[in-house]
């Protein structure tokens, strides 16, 4: 008997679950510069009990009277340690930020620049061999290793803010 209790019980908690309404997802908008947002759509589990949480959603995206243009949703991770503090920096009218992705070989990183003329245009396809990033209103400095060792590059990369604000 207890057993069949159990049972239906189970039965009844997972038809509630399931016939339940979706709620709507909130979003949030968070201004970063100009036409620029940080927008984070919160998802609300389905099933608590029964099933993982579905997680956020988190991406930028640039808006004008027109159109709304997702960047990326990719951003960051970057930013480990006090001399790779670099996410993202309007330089003009673009936004050039560090990108996320999975590679065969694990998570790379490359700089891109998103202009709303030209769309994304990569500009580094392997930022994550830096050291040592600053970013700053001249432009973005970049310092490789020297003998694997971290010292500042004699001859760093150089992303003038004049060179990213025009791509």
């Amino acid at each position: 008997m207890l057993i069949r209790i159990t049972i239906l019980t189970s039965i009844a908690l997972v038809l509630i679950g399931c016939s339940r309404k979706p709620e709507p997802e909130p979003i949030t908008m968070k201004p970063v510069g100009g036409p620029y947002y940080q927008e984070l759509t919160v998802v609300p589990d389905k099933v608590p009990l029964f099933e993982p949480e579905n997680g956020n959603r988190l991406r930028w995206i640039y808006t004008n009277a027109d159109q709304t243009i997702e960047i990326t949703s990719n951003l960051g991770l970057f930013a480990d340690s006090i001399y790779r503090d670099f996410n993202y920096h309007i330089y003009g009218s673009n936004f050039v930020y560090v990108e996320w992705y999975t590679a065969h070989d694990g998570t790379k990183f490359r700089l891109r620049d998103f202009s709303p003329k030209n769309g994304n245009i990569t500009v580094d396809e392997d930022f994550g061999r830096y050291w040592k990033v600053i970013a700053d209103g001249h432009g973005i400095t970049c310092h490789r290793y020297q003998d694997r060792q971290k010292r500042d590059d004699p001859n760093p990369v150089v992303y003038s803010a004049e060179y990213l604000s025009g791509l």
